[in-house]
């Protein structure tokens, strides 16, 4: 492909990344990196294929540098009603932390000996608006049905909805939950039992926010935790 890489600033011929993580490496080693990989996430959130975000960004960057307003290049692909991607979010967020000198690799699958984390982003209102392959799983893994617990599913409503054993955790985590969308709390966090028929097994569910665009968000990871709870 062709493009302007905005990190060395020059025009040049390179081979198309596979993916979106070789595409992120190819936005890094920049001041404005972690502004890069969040706009690139942001076009793959509304649809462009990877190729055509990279292009779009460099484009729109030339422009930037030059004082000429931006023009947003459009694709024959683009949705009329964009739908974010878990992956784009988790790029976003992974750029963020980043600039706070964290270190984080989007979770769209497990690490050896590091437990998966399961991940969703819900909007001011609870709804969740995307979720990763992990959150599927474990839903799928524990007899629910990942439908109705990903994309579109209100995940405040499902903790005020639980009763039994778990609802003491739930209406706490809940409660976290609104306080960091509220803007109240910059991090909720809470340790919960979540035994299985055959395991005795812990979790860490945490909530932090997250904004685009001016959205407020916030992204939900739940963790196993069963190890350094028995150690």
């Amino acid at each position: 492909m062709y493009w302007y890489n905005p990190t060395t600033r020059t025009s040049e011929s390179v081979a198309a990344p596979a993916d979106d993580e070789q595409a992120v490496s190819m936005l890094a080693g920049h001041p404005d990196s972690a502004r890069f990989v969040s706009e690139y996430a942001e076009l793959r959130r509304s649809g462009a294929p990877i190729e055509r975000a990279l292009v779009t960004l460099g484009h729109e960057e030339r422009l930037r540098r030059h004082e000429c307003a931006p023009v947003r290049l459009a694709w024959r692909d683009r949705p009329s009603k964009p739908r974010p991607t878990a992956l784009a979010y988790e790029l976003l967020l992974a750029a963020r932390l980043r600039e706070q000198g964290e270190e984080r690799r989007p979770t769209t699958g497990a690490t050896s000996g590091t437990p998966r984390k399961n991940v969703a982003v819900v909007d001011r209102d609870g709804a969740i608006v995307a979720v990763n392959g992990a959150w599927r799983a474990f839903a799928r893994e524990n007899g629910g049905d990942p439908a109705k617990m990903s994309e579109g599913a209100n995940y405040l409503a499902v903790c005020d909805g639980t009763r039994g054993d778990q609802s003491g955790y739930a209406a706490a985590f809940a409660e976290g939950l609104r306080a960091v969308l509220a803007g109240e709390e910059r991090n909720y966090e809470v340790e919960y039992p979540c035994h299985s028929p055959t395991e005795r097994r812990w979790y860490v569910g945490s909530a932090r926010p997250l904004e685009s665009n001016g959205a407020r968000l916030a992204v939900v990871t739940h963790q196993n935790s069963t190890a350094s709870t028995l150690a």
